[in-house]
C-alpha cells in the first residue's frame, strides 16, 4: 500500500509541476506580446514584473488545484482498492458436499457387446 501512495503523491507532484510549467509559460507569452506591442509603438511599456507576477500566482494557484485534484483522486481509488482487497474471505465459510446430483456420471460398461472369449475349440496347434 505504500508503494501505491508514494504514486499518487509522485503523480500529484507531476501535475502541479506540469501545470505550473504551461501556466508560466503562457504568462511569458503574454508579457513577450505585450512587450512588441510596446515596442511598436501600439501598447504602453510593460515590466516583467506587471505581466509575470500575476502569472506566476496565477500558476501556482492552478498547479495547487490540479495537484489536489490528482491526489484526491488517487486517495480515493486507494482506499477503494484497499477496501476490496482486504474483504474477508468468504470461501471458508463454504463447506464443500458431496456431488449427490443425477448428473452425468461414468460407470463400467455393463453391455455385451463386443467381448472376447478364449478359444474353446480343440483345435491342435499347426505349429507342430
Amino acid at each position: 500500500m505504500g508503494r501505491l501512495a508514494g504514486l499518487v503523491v509522485l503523480a500529484a507532484i507531476s501535475t502541479f509541476c506540469l501545470v505550473q510549467d504551461a501556466e508560466t509559460s503562457a504568462g511569458v507569452g503574454r508579457y513577450i506580446s505585450a512587450q512588441r506591442a510596446a515596442l511598436a509603438g501600439q501598447g504602453p511599456r510593460v515590466t516583467v514584473d506587471e505581466i509575470m507576477g500575476p502569472a506566476n500566482r496565477l500558476a501556482v494557484g492552478e498547479g495547487m488545484a490540479w495537484s489536489g485534484r490528482v491526489a484526491m483522486a488517487g486517495l480515493i481509488g486507494l482506499l477503494i482498492f484497499r477496501r476490496v482487497r482486504l474483504k474477508p474471505d468468504t470461501a471458508k465459510a463454504v463447506r464443500l458436499k458431496a456431488d449427490t446430483t443425477n448428473a452425468v456420471r461414468l460407470k463400467a460398461d455393463t453391455t455385451n457387446a463386443v467381448r472376447l472369449k478364449a478359444d474353446t475349440t480343440n483345435a491342435r496347434d499347426r505349429r507342430g
